[in-house]
């Protein structure tokens, strides 16, 4: 699933809103990654819609709950 373009699910479409489902044939999944610490991952992001935009990505352990890894006061990543 993760190789082909996968849909997004959720978000508003008049303010601000997460999106944290993955659409596939219209069944909605959990996106959950088995990353590897060393390994180079690759994100490609692509807007459907006119109006797409996206201020922020998580990508959130499973011992951090949503409400922290959500929190607009945690401090963004460094670019490298």
């Amino acid at each position: 699933m993760l190789e082909t373009d996968t849909k997004l699910y959720g978000g508003s479409a008049t303010g601000w809103g997460w999106t944290s489902k993955l659409d596939r044939d219209h069944k909605k999944f959990e996106p959950l990654y088995a990353l590897k610490a060393g390994e180079k991952y690759t994100l490609v992001v692509s807007g459907r819609s006119q109006r797409f935009n996206m201020d922020r990505i998580v990508w959130q352990h499973e011992s951090v709950s949503d409400d922290d890894a959500k929190d607009p006061k945690q401090p963004e990543s460094k670019s490298k």
